[in-house]
């Protein structure tokens, strides 16, 4: 059937790279609005924000490994 139509497969994998997108910006929305309503009402501090993402970036990083890339900073 691919045969037939060679360029659906790239069509069809456009059309997930799309989707994908689109759940990602939504997902970014989301945990957007999440951070600014704990920081707002006080339930947790930027300090405490930061300090929890460079430990979760520490346990993402395998220890025999160099960083391949900079650091993420996620909190403005």
């Amino acid at each position: 059937m691919d045969h037939l139509f060679p360029h659906a497969r790239e069509i069809d994998m456009i059309g997930n790279l799309a989707e994908l997108k689109e759940q990602h910006y939504q997902h970014a929305v989301l945990l957007g609005s999440l951070l600014e309503l704990l920081l707002e009402r006080g339930w947790i501090t930027v300090e405490e924000l930061r300090a929890k993402a460079a430990e979760l970036e520490a346990e993402d990083t395998p220890p025999e490994s160099a960083p391949t890339r900079p650091p993420r900073n996620p909190i403005p």
